[in-house]
């Protein structure tokens, strides 16, 4: 029986590799790019650059996705997490001796809970994917948007009576 919990701890590990960004990292990112693209509706489009509407064209895009990810990635960490307790519980279970002569209960839950993170194993690379593709471009323009939003911002505060 040790074995089998054994082999969830693995997936366990994998599902918990797959959670690059912390919730409140998520949400951060989302909130100031949804801002930026907010504050970015009042702006003339004669002071911005050809690059610079590039650049915001693709921050948008990033914003959606991060939009898009947001629910999928908080259900998947609280499944996460759910499972990681579930394991716990089956291996404390199995070192005290809980299911001597249960095999069969141990069978159905073991068969449950691997199901459980083999689904979840699927989705949290399917989210990571997404993350993972956008990151590099996200960090690229962290630094030249914060810079147009600089400038933008003082644009706009020039324009208010």
């Amino acid at each position: 029986m040790q074995q089998h919990v054994d082999s969830l701890w693995a997936k366990q590990k994998s599902v918990q590799g797959l959670f690059r960004l912390r919730l409140d990292e998520l949400e951060s990112r989302k909130t100031e790019m949804g801002a930026d693209l907010q504050q970015l509706k009042f702006a003339n489009g004669e002071w911005l650059s050809a690059e610079e509407k590039d650049n915001i064209i693709k921050w948008e895009a990033m914003y959606r996705i991060y939009k898009g990810i947001e629910g999928r990635y908080k259900t998947a960490v609280g499944e996460g997490e759910a499972q990681f307790y579930t394991v716990k519980s089956m291996e404390k279970m199995v070192k005290n001796g809980s299911y001597s002569g249960k095999k069969e209960e141990f069978k159905a839950l073991y068969q449950k809970t691997n199901a459980s993170l083999a689904q979840l194993l699927t989705e949290a690379g399917a989210i990571d994917k997404e993350i993972s593709a956008i990151e590099p471009t996200y960090q690229r323009l962290l630094e030249p948007m914060a810079t147009t939003m600089e400038r933008i911002s003082a644009k706009l505060g020039e324009k208010t009576p």
